[in-house]
């Protein structure tokens, strides 16, 4: 069992955050590298503003923990290929399902898209 040692968690995904498929926007500077994995070799674009926010986010003592519908080991093998493995706490899937007596609206922090800008549950 993991046990984090620390309340301040973010949660991080991976496709179409921490990396994207094709270039992302205009004015995106930064150059595709290659990932292989075990789907395969493939060129993805990594989210370089995000790599800042991750590091930054563990010098603060924060719990980074990356997860990807695409599973346990996927996460793993992007935050590897990103050398992110110091500021990463955890890899997972990501949660199909939860169970909780509270709708997670009322209980998770901040929706930040990948472009910094706030998202579903911020007031």
């Amino acid at each position: 069992m993991i046990v984090p040692r620390n309340d301040n968690v973010v949660m991080i995904d991976v496709d179409e955050t921490l990396i994207y498929w094709e270039k992302p926007i205009k004015g995106y500077t930064g150059t595709p590298i290659e990932l292989d994995c075990q789907y395969g070799n493939m060129e993805v674009y990594p989210n370089y503003d995000l790599i800042k926010q991750i590091k930054r986010h563990y010098i603060r003592g924060h719990a980074v923990i990356v997860w990807s519908q695409g599973g346990a080991e996927w996460a793993e093998a992007v935050v590897k290929k990103l050398k992110l493995q110091k500021y990463v706490a955890t890899v997972m899937c990501k949660p199909k399902w939860y169970i909780d007596d509270l709708d997670c609206s009322t209980w998770m922090g901040e929706h930040i898209l990948p472009d910094g800008t706030r998202g579903w549950n911020n007031k």
